[in-house]
């Protein structure tokens, strides 16, 4: 039971290594606010021929 809780825990903390930079990513709310400028681009570009 020791080891496999050992193991769970290791797992986890691979996992939590390897999701690291997209939390931190999805948590800053500059980077989900402010639209990429491929989108900005898109945008201007359906305004511009409405």
């Amino acid at each position: 039971m020791i080891n496999r809780r050992a193991e769970v825990v290791g797992r986890l903390k691979s996992l939590e290594d390897a999701a690291e930079s997209i939390i931190t990513f999805l948590q800053s709310p500059n980077m989900m606010n402010e639209p990429r400028p491929d989108k900005q681009y898109v945008l201007q570009l359906l305004h511009a021929n409405q």
